[in-house]
């Protein structure tokens, strides 16, 4: 797992802080992971939403992954989507890449990149009604990430993410949006999904050491163990912290052929 930190971006926006309270809720995900060979991504991602970052269960069907186009899909941890639908992370990224697919890497490069701003811009709007909403946000552990993948013709599996930061200052909430491009050959996880993920690789508390067994799956490049790692993973993160992931885990598969579905909940899209 060794990321290369793209020299393309990182961008900081300033919204100013308006002085009413009257900001629009936005629920928070939790958890996605992938894992990854030559010529196969496996992706995985729980279902729970909070409002605005606290225990406050929103809903435990978020869908969390999208398939983007025939050969790309996207899955987002952080700030998804505000009740009402109005403003949807995944569903910003569906329309940039409907709009005009990417057909090369530094097509796709860009995609992510604009996603990023188009996001963060979102996210940092509705943050910068409340003081106390943006507050809540520069003290949440994860930032809000977008896993984009592709499977683009006469490169083949591309990977990378972007990631949304939030900071409530006094002159406003500022977001920083960075980019990184990962080797196929990886295991990763987002959201709370790091923080298990990092605690079971330590091996520094008992029940990581009875998730142990995990630890070969996560270097395995072998597709049934990258199925169950990812799997896996989400699970273990709701045994563990069930107030910060939980509901039904979707899952999907990309390869040359396409984007597979391996389980999707009936309240998603698989298209």
């Amino acid at each position: 797992m060794r990321g290369i930190t793209s020299p393309k971006l990182s961008v900081l926006l300033i919204l100013p802080m308006l002085t009413t309270e009257a900001s629009t809720p936005i629920q928070h995900g939790t958890a996605v992971a992938f894992a990854a060979n030559d010529t196969t991504l496996v992706l995985a991602a729980d279902s729970h939403l909070q409002l605005d970052g606290n225990q406050t269960v929103a809903n435990d069907s978020g869908c969390k992954i999208i398939k983007l186009t025939d050969n790309s899909i996207l899955g987002v941890s952080g700030f998804e989507e505000t009740p009402d639908h109005r403003f949807s992370a995944v569903r910003e990224g569906k329309t940039l890449f409907t709009r005009d697919p990417p057909k090369t890497i530094d097509e796709m490069v860009a995609r992510g990149l604009k996603w990023g701003y188009v996001a963060s811009d979102q996210i940092g709007r509705l943050l910068a009604g409340s003081q106390s909403a943006a507050d809540r946000a520069t003290k949440m552990k994860h930032p809000t990430v977008g896993t984009f993948a592709a499977f683009m013709p006469r490169y083949g599996l591309f990977v990378e993410q972007v990631t949304i930061r939030i900071f409530a200052k006094a002159d406003g909430v500022h977001t920083t949006v960075t980019q990184q491009h990962f080797k196929p050959t990886s295991f990763r996880a987002t959201g709370w999904g790091e923080t298990i993920y990092d605690e079971i690789l330590a091996q520094s508390t008992p029940r990581s050491k009875q998730a142990a067994w995990l630890i070969p799956l996560f270097k395995s490049h072998d597709l049934a163990d990258m199925k169950r790692a990812t799997l896996a993973l989400v699970g273990v993160g709701k045994a563990w912290a069930p107030t910060s992931i939980n509901g039904e885990i979707d899952q999907v598969q990309l390869d040359k052929s396409g984007v597979h579905w391996i389980h999707l909940k009936p309240s998603c899209s698989a298209d």
